[in-house]
């Protein structure tokens, strides 16, 4: 019988498992339900996944989704729209995922609110979100080219 110690994910969200013999495993089923398991081409963590286990195996540790992960693709979804409508949208409210920009901050502003403390986005404060208010709300924003804007971004560091 195999152990398996969760290690990560691969670049395509798939939890990755090593047992005592140092190979790994992936979980196909993306750490949803039931582990379908196969072994990774070469050994890699980011290798694709080869053969399906066929041996007795368990869990010592094991992937626990976390709950809020659709809440933090929607909020840099949001965010990746906010980003181009002041950029290269050039304030086209068709390319934001809300009716208008005040709906969208809005919903940013819900979903950032909704996180517990310990759980809040790292890479999107409130205060980013309320620059985005700001920059999106006024009929002529300082960035209103979208080069500035992308430059603004990139000083604070922000991934866009």
């Amino acid at each position: 019988m195999i152990k398996l110690h969760y290690i990560g994910t691969d670049d395509w969200g798939r939890p990755v498992y090593k047992d005592q013999n140092d190979k790994l495993w992936k979980d196909t089923n993306l750490g949803d339900g039931e582990p379908s398991l196969y072994s990774s081409s070469n050994n890699e963590i980011d290798g694709e996944p080869d053969h399906p286990i066929n041996i007795e195996h368990e869990f010592i540790t094991k992937y626990e989704k976390n709950p809020n992960s659709s809440n933090y693709l929607m909020l840099g979804r949001l965010r990746s729209d906010c980003d181009y409508y002041l950029g290269h949208g050039r304030r086209c409210e068709k390319y934001i995922s809300g009716k208008n920009g005040v709906d969208t901050i809005s919903e940013m502003k819900k979903l950032w609110n909704g996180f517990r403390a310990d759980s809040k986005p790292e890479r999107l404060t409130m205060e980013d979100i309320e620059e985005y208010e700001r920059e999106m709300l006024t009929p002529s924003g300082k960035y209103d080219d979208p080069y500035a804007w992308g430059e603004y971004r990139r000083s604070k560091r922000v991934q866009i």
